[in-house]
């Protein structure tokens, strides 16, 4: 990582590095398919194991990667999509 910070404003570079637990783990799960891009989206909207385990845990139909994304995007939580399902 390379950077720099003045008067409280800064700017850098870094590397990213996908983990090959997370997707093991996500894919024990029933989550596939997650390439590092992908990895790269999930760790941007923190959307970690434990979330992931949650809102699985609420059966929701057609649940998948990018859906995760978007509740974490839209703050989706896994009370919240258990109080909407009731209502609909």
């Amino acid at each position: 990582m390379r950077g720099f910070l003045h008067d409280g404003e800064g700017a850098g570079l870094f590397h990213f590095s996908a983990d090959p637990k997370y997707q093991q783990e996500m894919k024990s799960l029933g989550f596939e398919r997650i390439d590092g891009d992908k990895q790269w989206a999930m760790a941007i909207h923190d959307v970690s194991l434990k979330f992931a385990q949650d809102i699985k845990a609420q059966n929701l139909q057609g649940l998948d990667t990018d859906k995760l994304i978007a509740f974490k995007i839209h703050g989706v939580t896994p009370t919240l999509s258990l109080e909407f399902v009731r209502q609909v």
